[in-house]
């Protein structure tokens, strides 16, 4: 695909490249997720026939991913486990804290590209102490 340029000399890219761009700062992208992206945060476009390509602005998904916090290997916060970390620290199942996550029984916090899920190992320890003193 040829590139366009506009007046503010931002470029418009195609999938191919925003995908490359994205391997090099460590994150696999799939093309209906940069769509979604793209739509959603406005740094892209759809065909404008049925014949066209998506176009994507450089700036635009440069500055998306930034903000989105793409990195290789994302951890979570400091003070915050993955929701596997703080199951294996707390020595329990991970699908019993996603259940207690999901039920709202632990805050937890969406953090990076895929928004990775993480909790406080403070309040997974609490919360088990708690269900232990009810029994």
């Amino acid at each position: 695909m040829a590139r366009l340029s506009r007046a503010d000399g931002d470029e418009f890219l195609d999938y191919r490249k925003v995908s490359e761009i994205a391997r090099e700062a460590g994150v696999t992208l799939t093309k209906s997720y940069v769509r979604y992206a793209a739509l959603r945060y406005g740094f892209g476009r759809p065909p404008l026939n049925r014949y066209g390509h998506w176009t994507f602005s450089k700036n635009g998904f440069y500055k998306w991913l930034k903000e989105r916090g793409a990195q290789k290997g994302e951890s979570a916060p400091p003070g915050f486990l993955s929701i596997k970390d703080a199951a294996a620290q707390a020595s329990m199942s991970a699908n019993t804290l996603y259940y207690w996550v999901r039920r709202g029984w632990i805050p937890s916090e969406r953090v990076g590209l895929y928004g990775l899920l993480c909790v406080r190992l403070s309040d997974v320890e609490a919360y088990k102490e708690r269900i232990v003193a009810d029994k």
